[in-house]
């Protein structure tokens, strides 16, 4: 749109919309006579675009990196709402884009096909709907696409969707894993683990996250540290379990925090306990959304252990967390820890 504005009305404009005019008196001769001419510089203001957010392309490798850093838990299972969190929020441009893969894959475009199966499945741009995110995985599997095969092995594995195959899954999860895609090494070597009858007996889950980690996979390194410390497959190694969870908290693997920071709370396998450390890891856990941390952490500003004692922030903490135990009660903790300290 257009308008024609004064200094002053440019001032109440949004700065987006501010367009620097001119105003000015120009002296003209006209026969003789001088003659003052108001000359007035028109300013058609309109709102600037918004700033291109990354490309659909560029977005993937954030999600790679997100999705996997909380995609390997208790039971394996991603979740695709929280994930989404990650990203911000599309531009214009970006929702343009997203009409731009619908054309492309109605022209049998894989790619775009692949990665609007990807938006599906965050919910980024479109509605999040696993259902259509499954189908488009699955037919870019069997155009070839090593990324799409490893999602459609994960969605049936893991039952996201309208199948719960895990047999099927596991073979297309091994077979994007054998084609170097690394995200797959690592949910193999945890399929490796979790589902043994299934897979190959000659198959090594501690070789599949070597594999990642020569890459720099940072969930490799967590599942690797997760090992040493169980001494599950490979002898129990506090040191080696603290030197590769430390890397992945570094890269920003959340439970890797949480692990630390029970270890050194704990102590564990002749570590000195350290309750300080430990409530960072659990305070910087706890601030990326582990409720486990947050709950822990809460226990320390219970206790004081690690932290100044506060209860007001152990029971922020344990809001986080969704839980408090029986044993905190505001009131009667206040009045118990003010006994104590008296005596």
């Amino acid at each position: 749109r257009g308008v024609c504005c004064s200094p002053q009305t440019r001032q109440q404009l949004p700065p987006t919309e501010r367009k620097r005019g001119k105003l000015s008196f120009r002296l003209h001769r006209f026969g003789g006579c001088f003659v003052h001419v108001l000359v007035v510089t028109i300013v058609f203001t309109t709102r600037d675009p918004t700033p291109p957010s990354n490309t659909i392309s560029d977005q993937l490798i954030r999600r790679v990196t997100v999705m996997n850093s909380v995609e390997i838990g208790a039971t394996g299972r991603k979740d695709t709402q929280e994930v989404g969190k990650a990203f911000e929020e599309l531009s214009y441009k970006e929702q343009r884009r997203i009409s731009g893969l619908l054309a492309r894959c109605k022209k049998g475009d894989i790619e775009a096909a692949y990665q609007l199966a990807v938006a599906h499945d965050l919910g980024y741009g479109v509605k999040h709907s696993p259902l259509t995110a499954f189908v488009l995985f699955r037919n870019c599997s069997r155009a070839g696409h090593v990324a799409a095969t490893y999602d459609y092995g994960r969605y049936l594995l893991f039952g996201i969707g309208p199948a719960l195959d895990e047999m099927q899954g596991i073979q297309h999860i091994m077979h994007a894993a054998y084609e170097g895609y690394v995200p797959a090494q690592v949910l193999y070597g945890w399929a490796i683990e979790s589902h043994a009858s299934l897979v190959h007996p000659g198959e090594s889950a501690v070789e599949w996250y070597d594999r990642a980690m020569k890459q720099g996979y940072p969930d490799a390194y967590y599942h690797m540290g997760r090992l040493h410390r169980e001494g599950k497959l490979v002898p129990k190694d506090a040191e080696k379990a603290m030197h590769f969870m430390s890397k992945a908290a570094q890269a920003g693997v959340i439970d890797a925090n949480f692990e630390l920071g029970v270890m050194f709370r704990d102590g564990e396998g002749g570590l000195a306990k350290d309750p300080v450390k430990a409530a960072r890891r659990f305070e910087q856990a706890a601030r990326q959304g582990h409720p486990g941390a947050a709950y822990h952490l809460g226990l320390s500003y219970m206790d004081g252990n690690g932290v100044k004692q506060d209860l007001s922030e152990a029971m922020w903490w344990f809001m986080k967390a969704g839980h408090k135990p029986r044993a905190f009660d505001l009131d009667e903790y206040s009045q118990n820890a003010a006994t104590a300290a008296s005596e």
